[in-house]
């Protein structure tokens, strides 16, 4: 969650969930997604992002 400290307040703005990737009606783990990537011996780094999708959410 991401909380905002403000005058001895605090608020919740929301959630920042940068992992998930929410496409099609699925939340799917990026990080997930990483280690599998990783699993192949070829593979040295990565990374998954979600980006704008219109049909899609993000893709």
């Amino acid at each position: 969650d991401t909380v905002q400290y403000e005058n001895g307040v605090y608020s919740i703005l929301g959630r920042s969930s940068v992992d998930i990737i929410k496409t099609g009606g699925y939340k799917v783990s990026a990080l997930q997604v990483e280690t599998a990537i990783l699993g192949h011996p070829d593979i040295i780094d990565c990374a998954v992002v979600g980006l704008p999708d219109i049909t899609w959410g993000e893709k």
